[in-house]
């Protein structure tokens, strides 16, 4: 059976069995009645802080990038990645996204955040967060809940 990597573990040097383990994806097509491997989505979604947190205790010459990215079939994504001395990103986890891995797709956070209701920006300590949703005052966040 083939495998294959989504980083690169001779430049990173990175070589505990855990990530290693994590960042293979074995190709499989199931046959009829059996129960098929998880996807790439399934394998990496939700864990992109963890696998990348992982990437740089274990190479300290990678610095840990929180941001977004701009997947054309999913959209806006918050994300996390690591970043070679060099500028080179190294994501463990771009195999969730249907297009990952590109480039000109990672937008780094600025520190500034959009209000869910009126679309203002401010710094993100300055916003109230409710869930997944930040808003500038009390007054967007009970007019985005309809009071």
């Amino acid at each position: 059976m083939s495998k294959a990597i989504i980083f690169d573990t001779e430049t990173t040097g990175i070589t505990d069995p855990e990530i290693i383990e994590a960042a293979w994806v074995e190709p499989h097509s199931a046959d009829v009645g059996e129960v098929s491997t998880p996807s790439n989505y399934e394998l990496y979604r939700g864990k992109c802080k963890e696998m990348s947190e992982a990437l740089c205790a274990n190479d300290t010459s990678l610095t840990l990038v929180r941001g977004f990215y701009h997947d054309p079939f999913y959209g806006k994504e918050p994300h996390w990645w690591c970043r070679k001395k060099d500028g080179t990103i190294v994501d463990p986890t771009a195999g969730q996204f249907s297009f990952g891995g590109i480039l000109e797709f990672y937008e780094e956070f600025t520190g500034i955040c959009e209000c869910a209701e009126c679309g203002a920006e401010k710094p993100e300590n300055e916003m109230i967060f409710q869930s997944n949703y930040a808003f500038c005052s009390s007054k967007c966040l009970l007019r985005f809940v309809g009071l």
